[in-house]
Protein backbone atom coordinates (compact mmCIF):
# COMPACT_ATOMS: atom_id res chain seq x y z
CA UNK A 1 0.00 0.00 0.00
CA UNK A 2 1.23 3.88 -0.74
CA UNK A 3 0.41 6.36 1.89
CA UNK A 4 -3.05 7.81 1.84
CA UNK A 5 -3.27 10.65 -0.43
CA UNK A 6 -3.29 14.17 0.56
CA UNK A 7 -7.20 15.52 0.15
CA UNK A 8 -6.18 17.68 -2.27
CA UNK A 9 -4.74 14.84 -4.28
CA UNK A 10 -7.93 13.06 -3.55
CA UNK A 11 -9.97 15.91 -4.70
CA UNK A 12 -8.49 16.44 -7.57
CA UNK A 13 -8.53 13.01 -8.50
CA UNK A 14 -12.26 12.82 -8.38
CA UNK A 15 -12.62 15.29 -10.69
CA UNK A 16 -10.60 14.10 -13.37
CA UNK A 17 -12.33 11.03 -12.90
CA UNK A 18 -15.58 11.18 -12.15
CA UNK A 19 -16.52 14.57 -13.21
CA UNK A 20 -20.18 14.07 -12.25
CA UNK A 21 -19.15 13.84 -8.61
CA UNK A 22 -17.64 17.72 -9.19
CA UNK A 23 -21.47 18.85 -9.36
CA UNK A 24 -21.87 17.44 -5.43
CA UNK A 25 -22.38 19.85 -2.85
CA UNK A 26 -19.04 21.40 -1.07
CA UNK A 27 -19.89 20.09 1.93
CA UNK A 28 -21.10 16.31 0.66
CA UNK A 29 -17.78 16.76 -1.95
CA UNK A 30 -15.66 17.47 1.56
CA UNK A 31 -17.35 14.41 3.62
CA UNK A 32 -16.85 12.31 0.24
CA UNK A 33 -12.73 13.43 -0.23
CA UNK A 34 -12.35 12.55 3.81
CA UNK A 35 -14.11 9.27 4.10
CA UNK A 36 -13.13 7.73 0.76
CA UNK A 37 -10.69 4.68 1.29
CA UNK A 38 -7.53 4.26 -0.98
CA UNK A 39 -6.28 1.38 -2.24
CA UNK A 40 -2.93 0.45 -4.23
CA UNK A 41 -3.29 -3.16 -5.42
CA UNK A 42 -0.66 -5.50 -7.83
CA UNK A 43 -1.34 -7.39 -10.43
CA UNK A 44 -3.20 -10.61 -8.95
CA UNK A 45 -4.72 -9.14 -5.95
CA UNK A 46 -8.47 -9.77 -5.38
CA UNK A 47 -10.13 -6.04 -5.00
CA UNK A 48 -13.72 -8.44 -4.25
CA UNK A 49 -14.16 -11.29 -4.01
CA UNK A 50 -17.15 -14.35 -5.16
CA UNK A 51 -20.45 -14.20 -2.76
CA UNK A 52 -18.15 -11.46 -0.24
CA UNK A 53 -19.65 -8.43 1.06
CA UNK A 54 -20.01 -5.50 -0.99
CA UNK A 55 -19.48 -2.42 2.01
CA UNK A 56 -18.26 0.22 -0.77
CA UNK A 57 -18.55 1.80 -4.71
CA UNK A 58 -15.18 0.86 -6.41
CA UNK A 59 -13.86 4.22 -8.36
CA UNK A 60 -10.95 3.26 -10.53
CA UNK A 61 -7.80 6.01 -11.28
CA UNK A 62 -5.39 3.84 -12.87
CA UNK A 63 -4.82 0.36 -13.73
CA UNK A 64 -6.97 -2.74 -15.28
CA UNK A 65 -9.36 -4.75 -13.15
CA UNK A 66 -11.22 -7.86 -14.47
CA UNK A 67 -14.64 -9.08 -12.98
CA UNK A 68 -14.86 -12.55 -13.73
CA UNK A 69 -17.21 -15.11 -12.78
CA UNK A 70 -15.25 -18.26 -11.59
CA UNK A 71 -17.33 -21.83 -11.69
CA UNK A 72 -16.43 -24.83 -9.02
CA UNK A 73 -14.47 -26.70 -12.23
CA UNK A 74 -11.83 -23.84 -11.60
CA UNK A 75 -12.61 -22.45 -15.35
CA UNK A 76 -13.76 -18.49 -14.89
CA UNK A 77 -15.90 -16.33 -18.00
CA UNK A 78 -14.43 -12.38 -18.36
CA UNK A 79 -17.35 -10.48 -17.71
CA UNK A 80 -16.27 -7.46 -18.40
CA UNK A 81 -12.56 -5.13 -17.72
CA UNK A 82 -12.53 -2.02 -16.05
CA UNK A 83 -10.12 1.07 -16.61
CA UNK A 84 -9.38 4.63 -14.96
CA UNK A 85 -12.76 6.72 -14.64
CA UNK A 86 -15.14 3.05 -15.07
CA UNK A 87 -17.73 1.76 -12.67
CA UNK A 88 -18.64 -1.59 -11.23
CA UNK A 89 -22.09 -2.05 -12.45
CA UNK A 90 -22.10 -5.39 -10.45
CA UNK A 91 -21.19 -3.50 -7.22
CA UNK A 92 -23.38 -0.58 -7.93
CA UNK A 93 -26.29 -3.46 -7.80
CA UNK A 94 -24.82 -5.21 -4.89
CA UNK A 95 -24.95 -1.84 -3.07
CA UNK A 96 -28.72 -1.35 -4.10
CA UNK A 97 -29.79 -4.68 -3.40
CA UNK A 98 -27.77 -5.25 -0.02
CA UNK A 99 -26.32 -8.15 -1.44
CA UNK A 100 -23.02 -10.09 -1.74
CA UNK A 101 -20.98 -10.09 -5.01
CA UNK A 102 -21.73 -12.33 -8.14
CA UNK A 103 -18.15 -12.31 -9.09
CA UNK A 104 -14.93 -11.25 -8.62
CA UNK A 105 -12.55 -8.40 -9.15
CA UNK A 106 -9.24 -9.36 -9.76
CA UNK A 107 -6.29 -6.73 -10.68
CA UNK A 108 -4.62 -6.67 -14.35
CA UNK A 109 -2.38 -3.53 -14.04
CA UNK A 110 -1.13 -2.07 -11.09
CA UNK A 111 -4.57 -0.10 -9.83
CA UNK A 112 -4.85 2.43 -7.75
CA UNK A 113 -8.35 4.37 -6.37
CA UNK A 114 -10.54 4.56 -3.75
CA UNK A 115 -13.72 3.08 -2.05
CA UNK A 116 -16.42 5.33 -1.09
CA UNK A 117 -18.72 3.57 1.93
CA UNK A 118 -21.94 2.53 0.96
CA UNK A 119 -23.64 5.35 3.08
CA UNK A 120 -22.15 8.15 1.54
CA UNK A 121 -22.74 6.29 -1.95
CA UNK A 122 -26.28 6.26 -1.28
CA UNK A 123 -26.04 10.40 -0.49
CA UNK A 124 -24.65 10.66 -3.82
CA UNK A 125 -27.23 8.97 -5.32
CA UNK A 126 -30.10 10.78 -4.29
CA UNK A 127 -28.43 14.44 -3.20
CA UNK A 128 -26.22 14.12 -7.33
CA UNK A 129 -28.33 13.96 -9.82
CA UNK A 130 -25.39 14.15 -12.61
CA UNK A 131 -24.11 11.15 -10.41
CA UNK A 132 -27.29 9.36 -10.49
CA UNK A 133 -27.81 9.86 -14.51
CA UNK A 134 -24.40 8.91 -15.26
CA UNK A 135 -24.48 5.40 -12.47
CA UNK A 136 -27.96 4.69 -14.19
CA UNK A 137 -26.84 5.15 -17.95
CA UNK A 138 -23.61 3.18 -17.47
CA UNK A 139 -25.35 0.45 -15.73
CA UNK A 140 -27.80 -0.14 -18.68
CA UNK A 141 -25.20 -0.07 -20.94
CA UNK A 142 -22.92 -2.70 -19.31
CA UNK A 143 -26.09 -4.99 -18.34
CA UNK A 144 -26.94 -4.85 -22.09
CA UNK A 145 -23.00 -6.04 -23.16
CA UNK A 146 -23.30 -8.81 -19.86
CA UNK A 147 -27.18 -9.87 -21.96
CA UNK A 148 -25.70 -9.99 -24.95
CA UNK A 149 -22.31 -12.17 -23.38
CA UNK A 150 -25.20 -14.64 -21.93
CA UNK A 151 -26.94 -14.84 -25.41
CA UNK A 152 -23.68 -15.29 -26.74
CA UNK A 153 -22.19 -18.23 -24.52
CA UNK A 154 -25.87 -19.70 -24.85
CA UNK A 155 -26.17 -19.50 -28.53
CA UNK A 156 -22.92 -19.16 -30.40
CA UNK A 157 -20.21 -21.57 -30.74
CA UNK A 158 -16.94 -21.22 -29.48
CA UNK A 159 -15.46 -20.87 -32.73
CA UNK A 160 -17.63 -18.15 -33.80
CA UNK A 161 -17.24 -16.50 -30.12
CA UNK A 162 -13.32 -16.69 -30.37
CA UNK A 163 -13.27 -15.49 -34.09
CA UNK A 164 -15.40 -12.35 -32.75
CA UNK A 165 -12.79 -12.28 -29.88
CA UNK A 166 -9.87 -11.77 -32.44
CA UNK A 167 -11.83 -10.10 -35.13
CA UNK A 168 -12.34 -7.66 -32.47
CA UNK A 169 -8.81 -6.94 -30.48
CA UNK A 170 -7.08 -7.59 -33.91
CA UNK A 171 -4.82 -7.29 -36.08
CA UNK A 172 -2.49 -8.04 -33.29
CA UNK A 173 -4.23 -9.70 -29.60
CA UNK A 174 -2.05 -9.78 -26.48
CA UNK A 175 -3.21 -12.39 -24.48
CA UNK A 176 -2.37 -16.13 -23.46
CA UNK A 177 -4.94 -19.10 -24.63
CA UNK A 178 -5.92 -19.14 -21.06
CA UNK A 179 -7.14 -15.85 -21.17
CA UNK A 180 -8.52 -16.37 -24.41
CA UNK A 181 -10.24 -19.44 -22.88
CA UNK A 182 -11.63 -17.13 -20.40
CA UNK A 183 -13.00 -14.27 -22.77
CA UNK A 184 -14.51 -17.07 -24.89
CA UNK A 185 -15.96 -18.66 -21.47
CA UNK A 186 -14.58 -22.28 -22.76
CA UNK A 187 -11.51 -24.34 -21.97
CA UNK A 188 -7.78 -23.95 -23.13
CA UNK A 189 -7.83 -27.19 -24.95
CA UNK A 190 -10.42 -25.77 -27.39
CA UNK A 191 -8.87 -22.71 -27.98
CA UNK A 192 -5.73 -24.56 -28.97
CA UNK A 193 -6.88 -26.55 -30.81
CA UNK A 194 -8.98 -24.12 -32.86
CA UNK A 195 -6.25 -21.68 -32.78
CA UNK A 196 -4.15 -24.50 -34.67
CA UNK A 197 -6.47 -25.05 -37.00
CA UNK A 198 -6.38 -21.42 -37.77
CA UNK A 199 -2.82 -21.18 -38.14
CA UNK A 200 -2.50 -23.86 -40.49
CA UNK A 201 -5.22 -22.52 -42.62
CA UNK A 202 -3.27 -18.91 -43.20
CA UNK A 203 -6.31 -16.87 -41.00
CA UNK A 204 -3.70 -16.09 -37.60
CA UNK A 205 -0.30 -16.86 -36.70
CA UNK A 206 0.85 -17.01 -33.30
CA UNK A 207 3.96 -16.94 -30.87
CA UNK A 208 4.20 -16.69 -27.04
CA UNK A 209 1.10 -14.76 -25.94
CA UNK A 210 0.42 -13.05 -28.72
CA UNK A 211 -2.06 -13.83 -31.62
CA UNK A 212 -1.78 -11.94 -34.93
CA UNK A 213 -4.92 -11.96 -37.48
CA UNK A 214 -3.82 -12.33 -40.97
CA UNK A 215 -6.61 -12.61 -42.53
CA UNK A 216 -9.48 -10.38 -40.81
CA UNK A 217 -11.97 -10.67 -43.58
CA UNK A 218 -12.28 -14.88 -43.13
CA UNK A 219 -12.34 -14.62 -39.48
CA UNK A 220 -15.24 -12.31 -39.57
CA UNK A 221 -17.31 -14.34 -41.77
CA UNK A 222 -16.73 -16.95 -38.99
CA UNK A 223 -18.10 -14.45 -36.81
CA UNK A 224 -21.06 -13.36 -38.49
CA UNK A 225 -22.05 -16.28 -40.54
CA UNK A 226 -24.46 -14.44 -41.92
CA UNK A 227 -22.92 -10.54 -42.10
CA UNK A 228 -24.46 -9.59 -39.05
CA UNK A 229 -27.47 -9.77 -40.21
Amino acid sequence: MVPRPEAGDRAALLARFYPALAKAPAELTSELVAASRPFDAQPGAVLFDLDGPCTGFVLIFAGQIEVVRPSPGGRQLLLYRLGAGDTCVLTVNCLVGMGNYPARGVVREHARGAIVPRPLFERLLAEVPEFRAETLELFSRRFSRLLALMEGMAFSPVEQRLAALLAEHGPTVVATQQELADMAGTAREVVSRQLGTWTQAGLISTSRGVVTVRDPGRLQAIAEPLGGV
